[in-house]
């Protein structure tokens, strides 16, 4: 039997990312200075500001269910020679962009 890759890539969809991430935050907000009843109200904004900003649910991905379609991120279908690639040209930038304000130009 093999374990399911929960959470490997965000199965979470733009729109719900925001309304958990507002959500999260005033939740756990809500909790702070309450009694100690209230750590459940923080763990929940704590989970649901996880999942705002991760864009993954590992609810969602335990039961196979991803709300994120067609608008997952780009990086995620690269082949490694992009990566290489992109990797190669953010090593190389300040050599291949001399600043403007080079002292030797009139």
């Amino acid at each position: 039997m093999t374990t399911p890759n929960i959470g490997a890539q965000p199965n979470v969809g733009q729109s719900e990312r925001t309304l958990s991430l507002v959500a999260g935050g005033a939740l756990a907000l809500a909790a702070l200075g309450r009694p100690p009843g209230a750590l459940l109200l923080a763990g929940l904004g704590g989970y649901l500001a996880y999942r705002g900003l991760s864009g993954r649910c590992p609810l969602y991905g335990a039961l196979g269910i991803s709300t994120a379609g067609a608008a997952a991120p780009a990086f995620l279908d690269r082949t490694p020679e992009e990566e290489q690639m992109d990797e190669a040209l953010e090593e190389s930038f300040p050599a291949s962009d001399p600043p403007s304000w080079s002292p030797g130009t009139a």
